[in-house]
């Protein structure tokens, strides 16, 4: 009696799992097509609360028409109470290997969208968050200079490439390249911040 029964779940099993993924793949799609305004409002408010709240709205950042022409990073200067000072830097994907970029990748998107948002109330929460990070016993930081660090990529057209046949594009986006700090925020540490 038990063999009858497995079939019977198994299969609803699979149809349930079916369905999800033909739900989500279709969540996907029109999400995508919303954003290029062709998808009606109330099924993009049901499909943006779905992904969002998951974490799995799709961008095309990448094929925009105007792509990122710069590299950016995010690191803060901490002022701990006796006046000792440290340099806190978000992990830089140029300085891992691809399998440690690849699990610390979302440091790249927060560090972009704080950029892109230019939003106070986000830089002063990672200012907390890094000031409880770096704390100290007996010493606590008292203030936290969060600093946005930007360089313009090279172009890959410059005159000295042009005749240079295969160009290491890795090589090109890390070689020498002058970041310049622009200050994010320069907040006051709280007491009640590093609790």
């Amino acid at each position: 009696m038990e063999l009858q029964d497995q079939p019977t779940v198994s299969s609803l099993r699979k149809l349930l799992i079916s369905a999800f993924i033909v739900f989500h793949f279709g969540s996907v799609v029109f999400w995508l097509i919303a954003s290029g305004g062709g998808s009606p409002a109330p099924v993009v408010g049901l499909v943006a609360k779905y992904l969002h709240n998951t974490a799995q709205y799709q961008e095309w950042a990448m094929f925009a028409p105007n792509p990122l022409q710069i590299n950016r990073y995010l690191g803060a200067r901490v002022i701990f109470g006796r006046g000792n000072l440290k340099e806190y830097t978000f992990p830089r994907l140029s300085k891992m290997d691809i399998f440690e970029a690849w699990t610390q990748k979302r440091y790249r998107k927060y560090q972009q969208r704080m950029a892109d948002l230019k939003n106070p109330a986000y830089a002063e929460d990672a200012a907390r968050w890094i000031a409880r990070q770096m704390n100290e016993p007996g010493n606590p930081p008292v203030r936290v200079t969060l600093f946005l660090y930007e360089s313009p990529i090279p172009r890959h057209n410059r005159p000295e490439l042009r005749d240079a046949g295969w160009v290491d594009y890795t090589a090109l986006l890390r070689h020498q390249a002058v970041f310049v700090p622009t200050i994010a925020v320069d907040y006051l540490v709280q007491p009640e911040d590093l609790q």
